[in-house]
């Protein structure tokens, strides 16, 4: 018994290249484009980052719970949430290994 199909990845970008990048790898993804503008705005690099990046996130997520025919957005917020908060445990995780092999070297 095979396992069902993966959902497509929901690429929050209005990015050319990314897409480009995700055909030629032939990964299915669905394009969630961001209701923002994406220009600098000359404000704290960091701060503008977080928002944009927050932007991206609510716009995805509302993608989200529209697709599940729900208007609950909080399951999927904290669902997301969750996925955020392993990434970031995970790349942690990676920057401590590559300290340790640098130091190796």
């Amino acid at each position: 018994m095979s396992a069902p199909p993966a959902p497509p990845l929901l690429l929050a970008s209005r990015s050319p290249q990314r897409r480009a990048i995700l055909e030629q790898l032939v990964i299915p993804f669905e394009a969630v484009i961001p209701q923002y503008e994406e220009k600098p705005t000359g404000t704290d690099p960091v701060a503008e980052v977080r928002d944009k990046a927050q932007k991206a996130a609510d716009r995805v997520t509302a993608h989200v719970a529209a697709a599940k025919g729900t208007t609950d957005e909080s399951a999927t917020i904290e669902e997301l949430k969750r996925r955020v908060q392993t990434l970031e445990q995970e790349a942690e995780k990676a920057r401590r290994e590559a300290a340790a092999l640098a130091k190796r070297e």
